[in-house]
């Protein structure tokens, strides 16, 4: 059985309807777990569970449930939780959890750990452009009580260092530290989808101003597209969202993870920016496309055309294992890791 230097709690996003957040805590528990770190999940409540009677009375609603409850087992799984018990020491990250768009409702993501615990945030993500007067003051106060500090853009770093006296440092989305390899051993193939199927997927979580363009490149090249989200508009869980990714011909999108997991399996993807009430946080995109130089993958605001398919991730792959190291030493800092010679 594997030895821990300690435990650690992992304060993040909770809930069952989103993909990139359960695979951002699986890439960081693993990641973590190669450090000799265990961790544990801080929830602030108990999920509700619905009985299934309930459910097939409502069928309308069994998407949705049978996609949390794919989610939920997942996390069970893969990321054991505990309930609003804090370690010594904490992590707070990554994805959103520091959007000031939702952070009123989530202060504990901020500034919860008492001072006398030890805590650190790893690729935390603040998904706006710019600070109102009472937000900046809000993360003054409350990054004072972090002992380092990572976020996951640039941006983010430009609006949060002014803030703090505390060198802030920008590290990889989680999910980028681990190997497609590693990712692949979880894949499971939807049902109803052939074998060998030749598919556009299309993954959009804004508006589909798009997909009347999406469609006419599908139907020259003769391919089949797949449309669904992190909303409930399948049944899909993590399993079958990499597969979907991995497997097909083009991932149109404006999603995040997304993108990320497009780029881990080296699959040509477009990246939309997403239009409706979540336009504002496109600069996650565009920090990830500036990281890694894949302007090539920005949509062209015209056409989905043949040049979409080709790729080559040669140089972005040279980029992604020197971002790898700085990650994975920012780790070790806020964890007291010495490299053993």
């Amino acid at each position: 059985m594997k030895e821990y230097k300690e435990t650690i709690t992992i304060l993040t996003l909770n809930g069952y309807t989103n993909y990139g957040n359960r695979l951002q805590l699986f890439a960081l528990s693993r990641t973590l777990a190669r450090l000799s770190i265990r961790t544990k999940t801080y929830w602030r409540k108990k999920p509700i569970f619905i009985a299934k009677s309930y459910i097939k009375r409502f069928p309308i609603i069994r998407k949705k449930f049978l996609k949390e409850q794919k989610l939920r087992d997942f996390s069970k799984k893969y990321t054991p939780r505990e309930v609003s018990k804090l370690s010594r020491r904490t992590v707070v990250g990554s994805d959103q959890v520091w959007n000031v768009k939702h952070l009123d409702k989530r202060q504990y993501l901020l500034n919860m750990q008492p001072v006398e615990k030890q805590r650190f945030s790893y690729a935390a993500s603040v998904s706006v452009a710019e600070l109102k007067s009472d937000e900046k003051q809000v993360f003054k106060d409350a990054l004072r009580n972090y002992s380092l500090i990572s976020v996951r853009e640039q941006s983010a770093k430009d609006l949060l260092q002014p803030l703090t006296d505390k060198k802030i440092e920008v590290v990889l989305d989680p999910t980028l530290l681990l190997m497609a390899e590693e990712y692949e051993q979880l894949e499971k193939k939807p049902k109803g989808l052939a074998e060998n199927e030749r598919y556009i997927l299309c993954y959009i979580l804004g508006n589909r101003d798009h997909e009347e363009k999406i469609e006419k490149f599908a139907k020259e090249k003769g391919y089949k597209t797949i449309y669904f989200s992190d909303k409930c508009d399948s049944d899909y869980g993590v399993e079958e969202f990499l597969y979907l990714i991995h497997h097909a011909q083009l991932i149109c999108t404006d999603s995040f993870h997304a993108c990320v997991f497009s780029f881990i399996f080296e699959r040509p993807f477009v990246a939309f920016k997403r239009t409706g009430e979540a336009n504002y946080m496109y600069t996650r995109l565009q920090n990830l496309i500036d990281t890694f130089e894949l302007k090539n993958r920005e949509f062209n605001g015209k056409e989905i055309t043949k040049e979409n398919l080709e790729v080559n991730y040669t140089e972005a792959k040279k980029i992604l294992k020197k971002e790898q190291k700085k990650s994975l030493d920012f780790l070790k800092r806020a964890l007291d890791i010495k490299d053993e010679n």
